[in-house]
């Protein structure tokens, strides 16, 4: 550039020497001005002839960004500076290296950039366009990353940040570099070891490869999941009660119940566990929790609902209607105080024949004719048996 600049003004010399010279009256000056315009002209042309124009830097490509946009470029040999100005707005930045990064553009606009490099020699042409970009907001990295195991498996859990653009979420898994995508949360990471322990990060990304990783979640070990009870069943007794479930089969397991209300609790290793210490009268119902070398599981569904009761009280007024052929009919009274079904037995004494019914009377058959009886009549809930009545007067079978 420095002998282009010197060519011009050798040349420029040159015209104001002859145009001098042409003015002189003597002649010797007029012709020793006219050769030394000569001279110069000659060599200002040799001067800018030597000259090689700076070439502009080439294979311009514009990345995009959230309102901005990295420009990368060629190198150019000997270069001290690039400038970059962008269309529209004529943002201008230099930088000494490829890419440079051109801030303060509007999202959502369609920029073109132009790069030039400046050297010791001088500063070149702008260069060819680059592409067309837009710039646009960026995905950032998605917050409050939490992670609850499973079988094989975790749940990962997230929260985006306000402004974010993305079109897809990845869990990655550590170790292994498991990962698995989805565009909502929370994202299920299956084909993990049960034993293993893990932590993840979400990367959140959009559709032209922008993207943004969180910080690692929780660590968790995923484990095959723990047995909860299952068909739980209740049976009233007195101040108590039987519970009954489907049990896991797993070895060194306990089971627990539990009474709602009252959290009366009662353990063991089987099915079925007896609760005692309930209350007559009150409705109760129960879950049950297994408990193994690898913790306590979550409490079953509830149970049915039991009303604990006492064993039903003794009928009263027990007498034998009729008789004969083999046959009595035992009639009673009973006085029992709560809706239970109770079933009533009445005994022949002597001999083991027995009848029960849920109703007074009671037909007892198989009597021996010419033998003398007596009969005593019980009550049965699912709480226990009551005690024999007083026994009716003898009957003499006919």
């Amino acid at each position: 550039m420095k002998l282009w600049n010197v060519g011009r003004l050798l040349i420029f010399l040159s015209i104001m020497i002859s145009t001098i010279s042409v003015c002189l009256t003597n002649y010797v000056y007029m012709v020793l001005g006219l050769i030394l315009s000569i001279i110069l002209v000659v060599t200002g042309i040799a001067l800018m002839s030597k000259y090689e124009p700076i070439p502009p830097p080439c294979n311009v490509i514009a990345i995009v960004g959230n309102a901005r946009a990295s420009v990368a470029f060629s190198s150019v040999p000997d270069a001290v500076s690039y400038t970059v100005t962008s269309t529209p707005g004529n943002r201008v930045v230099t930088g000494t290296n490829s890419p440079i990064m051109v801030n303060g553009l509007m999202n959502d606009v369609e920029y073109t950039f132009k790069v030039k490099v400046t050297t010791k020699r001088g500063t070149s042409e702008e260069s060819e366009i680059s592409n067309v970009i837009i710039p646009r907001h960026f995905p950032t990295a998605p917050v409050s990353i939490v992670a609850t195991k499973g079988s094989g498996s975790a749940s990962i859990s997230f929260t985006q940040t306000d402004g974010g653009q993305a079109d897809l979420y990845t869990v990655t898994a550590t170790p292994g570099n498991i990962t698995q995508t989805g565009t909502t949360s929370p994202i299920v990471v299956n084909g993990l070891t049960d034993g293993i322990s893990y932590t993840f990060k979400v990367t959140a990304s959009d559709s032209i490869g922008q993207f943004d990783t969180s910080i690692a979640s929780n660590r968790i070990i995923p484990s095959k999941p723990l047995y909860i009870p299952l068909e739980v069943r209740a049976s009233p007794l007195n101040k108590s009660a039987l519970i009954s479930f489907k049990m896991s089969g797993e070895k060194d397991m306990s089971y627990t119940v539990h009474s709602i209300p009252g959290n009366i609790i009662a353990s063991g290793i089987s099915s079925p566990i007896l609760v005692t210490g309930l209350t007559n009268g009150l409705s109760y119902i129960f879950a049950v929790s297994s408990t193994s070398k690898r913790g306590i599981s979550n409490m079953s569904e509830a149970s049915n609902a039991i009303v604990p009761i006492p064993p039903p009280m003794a009928p009263s007024e027990a007498h034998v209607l009729t008789f004969g052929n083999g046959d009595a009919y035992i009639g009673f009274t009973s006085e029992y105080p709560y809706d239970e079904s109770i079933v009533y037995t009445a005994k022949a004494i002597p001999g083991e024949q027995t009848a029960s019914s849920s109703i007074s009377p009671i037909l007892v058959s198989g009597l021996t004719i010419g033998q003398g009886y007596i009969f005593t009549v019980t009550a049965t809930n699912s709480s226990g048996t009551s005690e024999p009545t007083y026994p009716t007067a003898e009957i003499i079978m006919t």
